[in-house]
């Protein structure tokens, strides 16, 4: 299962090329996405998938609804890799992935909001990794393919995840670092005033 539960609104146009990607790798790739709060949300989004995929590719996205927590994160624990969506990368979602030693495709881009994923695979060790940073759509979709169709490198990287994710969650000099930062705007900004 190629799992992508990020709300809709992130999903640039980008994603459909690797949607599409995917499913002409994988013909029977199950791809799925979190139904919106806001059916119009969906609606938008079909309406656009359906004029730009073509139908082999369209006709493997699926909708699951709205979950309470629990049953969510193991509809999650089933997911074969996760698709970050690219120019607004998952920051929670991959987080909770990555506690679940889930493999999470990225496609970086320059600004922070696209940058959250490599920034996790950085403090894990990026060189570790590198079979989960895409380059490019057709990269992301090869990647993606991998994890989800090669059962033994799925399971290297999930060791590698649980090996390694403990930086994610128990990182005190992370939580000084932006304190530093917080002190320091604070104290700029009360000079600024004064």
């Amino acid at each position: 299962m190629y799992f992508c539960p990020q709300t809709l609104f992130k999903m640039h146009p980008k994603m459909e090329d690797i949607f599409e990607g995917i499913a002409q790798r994988d013909p029977d790739a199950p791809i799925v996405l979190i139904e919106p709060a806001h059916r119009h949300m969906r609606d938008a989004l079909e309406d656009r998938l359906k004029h730009r995929l073509p139908e082999a590719a369209y006709s493997k996205i699926s909708f699951i609804k709205r979950l309470k927590y629990a049953d969510y994160l193991r509809l999650m624990s089933c997911a074969d890799v996760m698709l970050d969506t690219v120019h607004f990368n998952g920051q929670n979602t991959n987080l909770e992935a990555f506690s679940l030693c889930i493999p999470v495709v990225t496609w970086p881009g320059i600004m922070q909001r696209e940058r959250h994923t490599i920034g996790m695979y950085k403090a894990m060790g990026e060189a570790l990794f590198t079979d989960l940073i895409a380059s490019d759509a057709e990269d992301y979709a090869a990647k993606a393919v991998r994890v989800a169709c090669e059962p033994a490198h799925r399971a290297m990287l999930q060791a590698l995840i649980e090996h390694h994710s403990d930086v994610l969650y128990k990182n005190n000099d992370f939580i000084r670092a932006v304190e530093k930062i917080l002190i320091h705007t604070v104290e700029d900004s009360d000079r600024r005033a004064d």
